[in-house]
């Protein structure tokens, strides 16, 4: 059945005739179309088409972070990561992204409260508390042995405790 492009009104017999599926295709017109960029240039342009559980654009070529920064900036090297400034899932104005490392993005996301640690990470089995009266059941003396059974936890994790490589962030 032919009836008018949702694009540019030409005659096609799909929702697009083949001009402009084949920009959108490219990703040009279909990927800034569907981002909101009226609040201007220095302010956060939220993607409003589909997003995953978490926020983030999910676009037909990628990363929509990945396609503003590539449009905007050039190539992005391989091994980078697209970062935020900003820290909104859904922005993907160019200006609030940067390029960094795994690290580098792990850190920057750290340093933002946006990673869980303790008893707020989803596999956390030990509260702030507990980890303070382990610390002082071992200050006194006690082994991690006589200590671990009282826990939903190994023996490894109260060894890591003690050394500090568990919860090392608390006093």
């Amino acid at each position: 059945m032919r009836r008018p492009c949702i694009e540019c009104g030409n005659v096609t017999y799909g929702t697009r005739c083949r001009a402009c599926w084949d920009q959108r295709r490219s990703g040009h017109v279909g990927f800034w179309s569907q981002v909101d960029r009226s609040a201007g240039p220095g302010a956060c342009w939220p993607w409003m088409g589909t997003r995953s559980r978490r926020g983030y654009p999910k676009f037909a070529h990628g990363s929509g972070h990945r396609f503003a920064f590539a449009e905007a900036k050039g190539p992005i090297p391989v091994g980078l990561y697209v970062c935020h400034t900003c820290d909104n899932p859904p922005c993907v104005n160019p200006a609030h992204l940067f390029l960094g490392t795994a690290l580098d993005n792990a850190r920057d996301a750290a340093r933002k409260g946006r990673m869980p640690r303790g008893a707020t990470h989803p596999s956390a089995r030990l509260s702030e508390s507990q980890v303070a009266t382990i610390r002082g059941r071992l200050a006194g003396g006690e082994s991690p042995q006589t200590i671990a059974p009282d826990y939903p936890v190994g023996i490894g994790a109260i060894y890591n405790i003690a050394a500090g490589r568990a919860w090392r962030w608390l006093p």
